[in-house]
């Protein structure tokens, strides 16, 4: 499996890939040939998320965890992934899903998972314990309100949570109960949320994707699937938003629906699955310039890329 697609914010050539079972590898030539990219951590096996500084992208962060995803950490290189270390100070023994590091200062990561969410200020070498108000969630993503970063949305298997003073404390913005795997944010509207949830048939839990124009508060499901795992909205048009399914906890419910992409903010959305050979995915994102190619990281099938996110074929 490929879980993420790691893409340098100044050289779009150089992309990185995390998997299952096989570790972290990188590329320099847009993804034409591939190298392992491993030594000096810990755990080589898995590779849960990526996260490169804007500005100094020769600073890389990865969550790694070792066989059998029961334990992962951070680990950190500033040679564009030749070299790592890692960075677990701080961090209990358990599963973390999401990094978030400060656009501005690299040394303020954020990583969340099991028990809630971690900071650090000083490029992981320490890490503090932010979790006030969640304490017993488990985060999977974390996303930066894009016009302040002391606002930060955390999707959890609870609900939505936020916080407005960098992690020292947190709430939930809703108050009835949804299983979140992902969270974007409309970059001009930043009242403007979307969430990909699993569906929890026992607990009458709506799966899919929910939509907020208040900040969270208040939720409408704009499209009903078993689970979305991963969102993107394009940078330049607002208005098309891509998201993926997964595995179900359950297979015979559902092995996955592939991509699903919205030209018109989520109030209709199609099937653009035209080249994939596999319907279930981990993680989509587009390229942070230009021409912001849509890469997709795949369930036992590699990784795929779409060279131009406005033009996808439909079915």
């Amino acid at each position: 499996h490929t879980r993420v697609v790691g893409i340098d914010p100044v050289d779009s050539n150089r992309l990185y890939i995390g998997t299952s079972d096989h570790g972290l590898v990188k590329s320099i030539d847009g993804g034409k040939s591939w190298k392992e990219s491993v030594r000096g951590m810990s755990y080589k096996a898995n590779i849960y998320d990526i996260a490169i500084d804007a500005k100094k992208p020769q600073v890389v962060y990865v969550i790694n965890g070792k066989v059998g995803f029961e334990v992962a950490g951070v680990a950190k290189s500033s040679d564009f992934g030749e070299n790592w270390i890692q960075l677990n100070n701080g961090l209990k023994e358990a599963m973390y899903y999401t990094l978030l590091p400060d656009s501005e200062n690299s040394d303020v990561v954020y990583v969340g998972g099991e028990g809630g969410v971690y900071k650090t200020d000083d490029g992981g070498k320490k890490w503090a314990l932010k979790n006030k108000g969640i304490e017993t969630v488990t985060v999977h993503k974390l996303v930066f309100n894009p016009k302040n970063e002391e606002i930060i949305f955390a999707a959890t298997d609870k609900g939505l949570y936020k916080t407005i003073d960098g992690g020292n404390s947190w709430g939930k913005t809703h108050t009835h109960e949804m299983d979140l795997f992902t969270v974007v944010i409309e970059p001009s509207q930043h009242d403007t949320i979307y969430v990909g949830a699993l569906q929890k048939i026992s607990l009458k839990q709506q799966g899919g994707i929910f939509k907020s124009i208040d900040g969270g508060r208040k939720w409408i499901n704009v499209l009903s699937v078993r689970r979305i795992e991963s969102m993107a909205i394009l940078p330049t048009q607002p208005t098309i938003v891509y998201a993926v399914s997964n595995d179900h906890d359950y297979h015979d419910e559902s092995s996955g629906k592939g991509v699903f992409r919205s030209i018109d903010g989520g109030l209709s959305w199609r099937s653009v699955n035209d080249g994939l050979s596999v319907l279930k995915g981990f993680n989509i994102n587009v390229a942070p310039n230009p021409p912001y190619k849509l890469y997709l990281s795949s369930s036992g099938s590699g990784a795929y890329v779409a060279v131009d996110p406005t033009t996808v074929t439909s079915q």
